[in-house]
């Protein structure tokens, strides 16, 4: 598993893996933590501020991808 620092290195270096990697971790956490609610009680403040975050990513993942897409193909125009 990949540590914050490594994670941020890759959103910069690789912005679109980067990206794709963002939305995988925060969708199957949300889900795997949907599960767990299920099963035992947990903190639904922590719980909802999750959820909150995910739809943070789900509506500007878009805007993101399109700026990284631009930056490499910038970046291919200069070599």
């Amino acid at each position: 598993m990949l540590t914050w620092q490594q994670f941020s290195l890759l959103l910069l270096i690789a912005p679109t893996a980067g990206l794709i990697f963002c939305v995988a971790v925060i969708v199957t956490d949300v889900a795997h933590n949907s599960w767990v609610a299920l099963h035992q009680p947990i903190r639904m403040d922590l719980y909802l501020s999750q959820i909150v975050f995910l739809l943070l990513v789900a509506f500007t993942v878009r805007t993101a991808w399109r700026g990284a897409v631009n930056r490499c193909a910038a970046l291919h125009v200069i070599d």
